[in-house]
């Protein structure tokens, strides 16, 4: 995990300022587009499909993207010179970024991915082949974009609110907490309207999962990797008319939307089963898990 801050130091003013900045640098400059939009077309509100027109699908989700890089880097800075600690703190315990581990688990759930879009392309259902030349202009600044997406919102989520936010915990306090924070994100996301708040359930979940995984390894590698993997995959393999990242994948998924049987595969046998491999593979001490946090960081 990584490593812990000073005991005995207070970090409220530090945390409180950090939060804020990272806060109000994500909402600036996630404005930007509609205002410009509302500006430019003389509208007083707009819809999303409006914004997609406007700017058209590619260069809608660059902007929809973005924010996270700025919002990332707010994050960075605050903890370099707000908290004056180093930001691979955060990270990692093992005083580099392991990328070995990074790759293995990006490997590793890609391929678990494909398996199941094979299963599905084998099967009569409403999923077409969707390629079109706009895809390598998306393939281009999604491989950057979208990393710096899913690496905000872990180091911000099992990183950040690890190391300060719970300084003196039981571990199983930020994992829960953390976890419910990570699936109250995703609240305003279309599916959670469309399929309900059992979504939720899917995110709240996998936070948990993420987080054990950066508990466990003390490090965020493996984190990394998945989400990484799993975010690239919806937005270059397979998208649908509904999720909240509107794109032109390879794929395209036709069917209406549903709770798919998948999510519930996942939380139940493939989580388990990747903390199991990673635990052989690690050597992990699952002690961890009931100690105190404090002493999950130091190796």
């Amino acid at each position: 995990m990584p490593e812990q801050h000073a005991a005995g130091k207070n970090q409220f003013v530090p945390v409180l300022l950090t939060v804020l900045f990272s806060a109000l640098a994500l909402m600036v400059s996630s404005s930007v587009p509609g205002l410009i939009y509302l500006s430019a077309s003389g509208e007083e509100t707009f819809k999303t499909a409006d914004l997609v027109s406007y700017y058209g699908k590619n260069l809608f989700f660059f902007l929809q993207l973005l924010p996270f890089a700025f919002t990332l880097i707010t994050l960075l800075l605050c903890v370099r010179f707000v908290h004056r600690e180093k930001p691979l703190s955060m990270i990692t315990s093992a005083g580099f970024f392991r990328w070995k581990r990074a790759l293995l688990s990006f490997f590793i759930w890609l391929l678990v991915l494909f398996v199941f879009l094979l299963f599905e392309l084998l099967q009569e259902n409403q999923l077409r082949w969707n390629y079109s030349s706009s895809f390598w202009p998306l393939l281009a600044f999604s491989l950057v974009l979208v990393t710096l997406q899913t690496a905000f919102e872990e180091i911000f989520f099992r990183g950040y609110l690890f190391k300060y936010a719970f300084p003196s915990a039981n571990t199983w306090l930020p994992i829960l907490l953390t976890s419910l924070l990570f699936g109250l994100m995703h609240l305003g996301n279309p599916e959670i309207g469309l399929l309900g708040k059992i979504v939720l359930v899917y995110y709240f979940g996998t936070g948990i999962f993420l987080a054990l995984m950066a508990v466990l390894d003390r490090g965020l590698e493996l984190s990394l990797g998945f989400h990484a993997a799993n975010n690239l995959f919806a937005t270059l393999i397979l998208t649908n008319n509904w999720q909240v990242f509107q794109t032109d994948a390879l794929f395209k998924d036709y069917s209406a939307p549903s709770v798919s049987p998948e999510i519930w595969l996942n939380l139940l046998v493939l989580f388990p089963l990747l903390l199991f491999l990673y635990a052989k593979i690690f050597r992990w001490d699952f002690g961890l898990i009931f100690a105190k946090f404090a002493k999950n960081t130091k190796r």
